[in-house]
């Protein structure tokens, strides 16, 4: 079996203040981390979302994992 390397940065952007969202929705990932987080399976966030494939909440969920402590640092600062 071969392998292949996917890269997953067509289904997400930053926008201009640095926060990551699926790419072409309003959909930021840390409104999915949040769901994830709560239990939800991936399909089942995606489900909640119209313009949202199971493919792009992978994505979101990668990207956080990839870089995980930065992001909740960036989300206990706008906590505060």
């Amino acid at each position: 079996m071969s392998t292949a390397t996917i890269d997953i940065n067509h289904l997400l952007e930053v926008n201009e203040h640095g926060r990551v969202f699926v790419r072409g929705t309003k959909i930021s990932i840390q409104r999915i981390i949040g769901r994830h987080l709560e239990g939800f399976s991936p399909a089942e966030i995606a489900e909640d979302y119209e313009r949202l494939s199971v493919s792009a909440v992978h994505a979101a969920l990668a990207f956080y994992y990839e870089h995980q402590a930065e992001l909740d640092e960036e989300e206990e600062a706008d906590a505060r």
